[in-house]
């Protein structure tokens, strides 16, 4: 192989690199260009979302209130009506010394 046909491959290969640096380049600068736009969109609708997703947890958080004060209800008017049978037992048994507080000197007379 000649000189002259050496450098002639070296030059050729070298407008081969460039040209494929150019390509990434360009690539790189449509993909940044692309995450710049995504950027101002997502910055522009970001409260629309962040108000959509606040509504759907307090609905959600709702729904589970309503729920756990459903099927808990019952079991509170039990527990309510239980505490007050042994209330008034106390005060049948014991009389009124027996509520809570009577030996408390902060009691109204």
């Amino acid at each position: 192989m000649t000189p002259e046909t050496r450098q002639l491959l070296a030059h050729l290969s070298e407008s081969l690199l460039v040209g494929i640096a150019f390509l990434v380049l360009a690539a790189a600068t449509v993909v940044l260009f692309m995450l710049w736009r995504g950027l101002i969109i997502a910055r522009r609708e970001g409260a629309e979302y962040v108000r959509r997703v606040l509504a759907y947890v307090a609905a959600a958080e709702d729904q589970a209130r309503r729920t756990a004060l459903t099927s808990l209800e019952p079991q509170i008017r039990v527990a309510s009506a239980v505490a007050g049978v042994r209330a008034a037992a106390r005060v049948l048994i014991g009389g009124p010394a027996a509520l809570p507080g009577a030996d408390d000197d902060s009691a109204p007379v």
